[in-house]
């Protein structure tokens, strides 16, 4: 396997690190769509307080 390629495993440790801080599911796909360049990133909007 490429050095550059995620495993399975890894994939997996990486979305349930993500939801363990406070990240949904759509944030861990999105993050390994970004990740693969599937998408450019996007920010999240703001809301009033910020």
């Amino acid at each position: 396997m490429n050095k550059d390629e995620m495993t399975t495993k890894e994939v997996s440790r990486l979305i349930d690190w993500l939801k363990a801080n406070g990240h949904t599911l759509e944030d861990a796909e999105k993050c390994i769509d970004y990740i693969s360049g599937e998408q450019p990133p996007k920010a999240k909007a703001k809301d009033e307080n910020g």
